[in-house]
């Protein structure tokens, strides 16, 4: 399935600013992406829905395994980043999808 390019930021953004900052909030998002907050809190519900995200009780947001994958496949987040775990990496098909 292909996603639209706003997405494919947000799922980009999520994966650096974890990476920088050990967490993501929906503050974190409008500040790194420029985009308003109304605009962020949307994107994220619908990447919840569509099951690349989760977000917790306390406002915290994390990629998921096939949210990764998806970054994976847009072939902006190198597949070489030794943070990922093999076995993540290893179940991410071309196509972005996750090979459970």
């Amino acid at each position: 399935m292909k996603l639209g390019e706003s997405k494919e930021d947000y799922l980009e953004a999520m994966y650096i600013l974890k990476r920088q900052k050990g967490y993501v909030r929906n503050f974190l998002l409008c500040n790194y992406l420029n985009y308003s907050k109304a605009s962020v809190s949307v994107a994220i519900r619908g990447l919840v829905a569509e099951g690349y995200v989760i977000k917790d009780e306390h406002g915290y947001v994390e990629l998921t395994a096939e949210g990764l994958c998806k970054a994976f496949a847009f072939g902006r987040i190198l597949r070489t980043d030794r943070s990922i775990s093999g076995n993540c990496k290893s179940r991410c098909m071309p196509d972005g999808t996750y090979n459970q």
